[in-house]
């Protein structure tokens, strides 16, 4: 939540966005099923992957293809 927080603030909205999705999956939940482990480790790699490389901005049309590809695997295991 914090990383989410303060990321857009020291540019890199991309984190920002991801730690977002991250949240939104995970707020509320107490059990994760295999599939939704994934998604969780999709999330964790990718924000390893920003801090890592310090990708700062969007991340270009790369960090949108990512961040878009998160938040569609978040919409599609919480709207089973």
């Amino acid at each position: 939540h914090d990383l989410r927080g303060m990321s857009g603030n020291f540019g890199y909205p991309l984190l920002a966005r991801v730690c977002a999705s991250l949240s939104r999956f995970t707020d509320g939940r107490k059990t994760v099923n295999k599939k939704e482990q994934e998604a969780v480790k999709a999330h964790v790699n990718a924000i390893t992957v920003i801090l890592l490389n310090k990708i700062s901005g969007t991340g270009g049309k790369v960090g949108a293809e990512i961040a878009d590809g998160l938040e569609a695997a978040v919409t599609a295991l919480t709207d089973d």
